[in-house]
């Protein structure tokens, strides 16, 4: 399962740090967005990853900056603390995210065998045989430590009994089209 693969041990963190070469810890800097939301994030890791002995310095800006800084072409931190909401299809978040050259895999490169898979999950259309690339997908990009997954926020509408039309949607962000009031 993949829910394993990152136990939390802060201990063997810091033993892995010192066989790596790094027997004081490590310094990293990290982006991250200045709402309130993201600022507690970034609080609750850096107190997670202090105990592994890993310090943070934070780089705080608009979502605007922050991700212009981290996906240029010279990077301005180490790591960044995003959110990611939801695409119409799950091969899109892949693709984005992990895919050779994509906008937000930082690094721009991607191995092989993960745009095959990305690939394999857009040429077919039975739900079955695409989950089970996405699994494998998933696997990759968790084994490789592509990206660090911290938290899943669900999408929560409330709404009057005289609101008409509104539809919730997979990007978690409120559309106001079509929209009344009845």
């Amino acid at each position: 399962s993949i829910a394993n693969l990152y136990p939390h041990d802060p201990d063997k963190a810091r033993k892995l740090l010192a066989e790596a070469g790094f027997k004081d810890g490590l310094e990293l800097t990290i982006g991250g967005y200045m709402d309130q939301d993201s600022v507690r994030r970034g609080e609750v890791i850096q107190d997670q990853l202090g105990k592994a002995g890993i310090r943070l310095k934070f780089t705080r800006g608009t979502i605007a900056e922050i991700s212009s800084q981290f996906f240029a072409t010279e990077k301005k931190f180490d790591l960044l603390v995003s959110a990611w909401t939801g695409r119409p299809d799950p091969s899109m978040t892949y693709a984005l995210g992990f895919d050779k050259g994509a906008y937000y895999n930082a690094g721009r490169l991607a191995a092989p065998e993960l745009s095959a898979l990305i690939q394999e999950s857009r040429e077919s259309e039975d739900l079955a045989k695409r989950a089970a690339v996405f699994a494998k997908i998933q696997r990759f990009t968790m084994e490789n430590a592509l990206s660090a997954p911290l938290a899943f926020q669900f999408e929560i509408d409330a709404l009057s009994e005289k609101v008409k039309g509104f539809k919730p949607n997979l990007l978690g962000k409120p559309k106001f089209e079509n929209i009344s009031l009845g």
